[in-house]
């Protein structure tokens, strides 16, 4: 469910752009990236450039959704209920946009003595294609794959790796994500 949502106001702006993460199994971090137009002496010019006006982050409790169009929909209602008040136009008349290029994401996983692995996780949220990759740092013939849809988190795909019948990532190991590759 991990995803980048940017949104476009009526006159082509990028407004926004909202990051999904869901590296937590009670809440959710959304990245929010807030743009405003450049403004220029000339009234003809129909640039759409923009600056960076404010970036902070969101947190909210993760719900299961059925659908890519479940999805959207709760992105177009969080949109509208969190960055209403910041702006003077309905958030219905905009144009909500993911990228189908693929983006990786790749995690560290340790315990406080040793690296356990270094993990991939390469998608495309519009696509709903993930592939997931452990990299086992003891040794090759630990290392595993597996292929999900875009429904599934990270975390919860991450999860399902197992080395001798137990889970090969748990509770007690620290996982650091890096940042996104697009």
């Amino acid at each position: 469910m991990e995803r980048t949502c940017t949104i476009f106001q009526p006159s082509g702006h990028k407004l926004a752009e909202l990051t999904f993460t869901y590296d937590w199994d009670n809440w959710a971090t959304v990245s929010v990236v807030e743009f405003q137009p450049i403004e220029t002496d000339d009234l003809g010019d129909e640039s759409k450039l923009v600056y960076e006006g404010s970036r902070y982050e969101l947190r909210h409790v993760p719900q299961p959704l059925a659908s890519l169009a479940a999805i959207q929909a709760f992105d177009r209602n969080f949109a509208s209920r969190e960055l209403w008040l910041r702006h003077d136009y309905a958030l219905a008349t905009c144009r909500f946009e993911y990228s189908p290029n693929p983006v990786l994401l790749r995690y560290v996983v340790s315990s406080p003595r040793r690296i356990i692995a270094l993990c991939d996780v390469y998608f495309s949220f519009i696509d709903n294609t993930k592939r997931v990759t452990f990299r086992s740092a003891e040794h090759p013939r630990f290392d595993m794959e597996l292929t999900a849809d875009s429904l599934e988190t990270n975390f919860s795909c991450l999860g399902r790796f197992t080395l001798y019948g137990e889970p090969a990532i748990h509770r007690g190991l620290d996982i650091a994500q890096l940042g996104a590759w697009y």
